[in-house]
């Protein structure tokens, strides 16, 4: 697919070589594709199939956190790529392998009877948490392989268009999914959904067949144990690190439980749910991205994070309105997500492929997976599922405003993010890019363009 955004980008910046416009329009197709999956896979359609299969908070959280905790896997995938450097082969079996995984899980309702609801619940939770592993030497390739092939002078700004792109594919896929929930009862429906999401979803792996894949940089050393030392004692990138870990730990301290709690607590539908969350979200997504991707390439990562961050930490007193059949909390809510939660993940992304040493930097990558996805992610998802269990049945009245424990843990979860912009930002704020790809002229050229 060809995009006239990313041609113009090109154009502006004078990248006239056809075989690496090609590359980066191959990258965001594959992105278009995989975010149908991915949208489907991992919001209102997932929420809703959990509790179809008769989750609760505990049981809901175990389902997001497990599979995640396996990225452990992400320090072996780094040790292979690092010895043998077949990233695009690690990449595209590693990927594949994952997205054929979610067949038995879309067709789990037919050889697991209703009479055991908890053997469903696990065999689901067993087999995203295989299809994850696998994934992993997806992850450490992907990161690798992009840092190489985008050039930096517009990594923001590509990021932030690829981003846009596949949020454009990922909305309509979510929505389209969740209309057929609401209209074919019972787990058919969903049988149906997952299935043709994971046909989008190896349609996203094949589609890096065609890209090319630059020759890795020697590896100092082989051997793991002195190459994560290494990465340790690295205190910039140390630093990075907690504070992203912080963040994430934050963020999915409530973030799975936004979507359950419209489809049990407030009964909307899964379409009302969709359109006022992840459509209403990716919607603003796909205009702020891209503003946010130039913000990033004119100031600093601190500039956005400051800005976005601290907006993103108050966003959660919205909830404290929430009523039974009321869909204008979670819709506020997902127009300030789509407005500033994304810059802050953009920043991320562009963070980790611009503050690691081209050298050895699959190590660094793996370090950043393995610590944000288990003591960020995974445990966020564990400690929020726990939360909920332990305050269950807490009700009283605030102002007029009824609060429940859902309300409890989004606000407390959003009072934790205030505090990691306030306080651990600082650790990172002045981050510079190590990548030996940024020369005097790059540099030059950014301050012209901006002025």
């Amino acid at each position: 697919m060809r995009f006239p955004l990313l041609s113009n980008l090109y154009d502006r910046n004078g990248i006239t070589d056809k075989k690496l416009r090609k590359d980066l329009n191959l990258f965001t197709s594959s992105v278009a594709f995989g975010n149908v999956f991915f949208a489907i896979s991992m919001g209102t359609p997932f929420a809703g199939l959990a509790v179809a299969l008769g989750a609760n908070d505990l049981f809901y959280a175990l389902l997001f956190a497990l599979p995640i905790a396996i990225n452990l896997m992400q320090f072996f995938a780094s040790m292979l790529l690092e010895k043998t450097r077949r990233r695009k082969l690690l990449f595209l079996i590693g990927g594949l392998v994952q997205r054929i995984l979610w067949i038995p899980v879309a067709l789990v309702p037919l050889y697991i009877p209703m009479s055991s609801p908890q053997l469903r619940l696990w065999a689901v939770i067993a087999l995203i948490t295989m299809a994850n592993a696998s994934g992993s030497f997806m992850s450490i390739s992907f990161m690798s392989w992009l840092a190489d092939v985008v050039p930096i002078k517009i990594r923001g700004r590509f990021l932030g268009l690829r981003s846009s792109i596949s949020m454009l594919f990922g909305l309509a896929g979510v929505l389209a999914a969740s209309w057929v929930l609401d209209r074919i009862p019972g787990l058919n429906g969903y049988m149906l959904v997952f299935g043709v999401a994971t046909l989008f979803g190896i349609a996203d792996i094949a589609t890096f067949i065609w890209i090319r894949d630059p020759p890795m940089q020697a590896v100092e050393n082989h051997r793991f144990i002195v190459s994560m030392k290494t990465v340790l004692k690295d205190h910039s990138y140390v630093k990075y690190l907690i504070f992203w870990t912080a963040w994430i730990f934050c963020w999915n301290l409530s973030g799975p439980f936004f979507m359950k709690y419209c489809l049990t607590d407030l009964g909307l539908s899964k379409m009302v749910t969709t359109l006022t969350g992840q459509v209403a979200s990716g919607l603003v997504a796909l205009f702020s991205l891209a503003w946010w991707g130039r913000k990033l390439d004119r100031h600093s990562h601190r500039w956005v994070l400051y800005r976005a961050g601290l907006v993103a930490a108050a966003l959660p007193l919205i909830w404290l309105f929430a009523t039974p059949g009321s869909f204008v909390p979670n819709l506020i809510f997902s127009l300030g997500t789509g407005l500033f939660v994304v810059g802050v993940d953009l920043t991320a992304m562009q963070m980790l492929v611009s503050v690691t040493p081209q050298r050895n930097r699959s190590s660094y990558v793996a370090m950043y997976m393995v610590v944000t996805t288990v003591l960020g992610s995974s445990l966020g998802y564990l400690a929020g599922g726990g939360i909920l269990d332990l305050i269950d049945g807490v009700q009283f009245s605030l102002l007029g405003m009824a609060i429940d424990k859902n309300k409890i843990l989004f606000v407390g979860a959003g009072a934790l993010r205030l505090l990691v912009i306030l306080f651990l930002l600082p650790l990172i704020a002045n981050l510079k890019p190590r990548n030996p790809e940024i020369t005097q002229e790059d540099e030059m050229e950014r301050i012209q363009e901006h002025g």
